[in-house]
């Protein structure tokens, strides 16, 4: 889904708690995010003592899309998660639970300013 290369060097970074969690969406708002989807939602902000630029790879999925709703934050992502609306995959879905750090040495410090719209 996503195309990445492999890097075996990077693997065991985030057992260690060099990399941090980013969580995509694999369905639901369609947006400007890494799988045509909602923005991804990043467990800590660039200005954060904790971010890294090591990104630990998570992809979020809907059970149900229609009932999609714009989330910016790990709280409500989480909520979802725990409350089964979505499911959430280490990696991505076709990785079957293998995770991978993704290396991105620019901070991202705009805001997020995505809004969904209707027509």
């Amino acid at each position: 889904m996503m195309n990445i290369q492999g890097s075996p060097g990077t693997a065991g970074l985030d057992e260690v708690g060099a990399a941090s969690t980013i969580t995509v969406f694999g369905n639901g708002i369609q947006g400007p995010g890494a799988m045509g989807f909602q923005p991804g939602i990043f467990r800590e902000k660039a200005d954060n003592p904790a971010w890294s630029p090591l990104w630990d790879h998570f992809t979020a999925v809907w059970k149900d899309p229609a009932k999609a709703v714009l989330l910016t934050n790990q709280a409500d992502l989480d909520a979802l998660v725990a409350a089964g609306e979505i499911e959430l995959f280490r990696g991505t879905p076709e990785t079957g639970g293998q995770g991978f750090i993704v290396n991105c040495p620019s901070p991202i410090v705009a805001p997020n300013d995505f809004e969904v719209t209707t027509s």
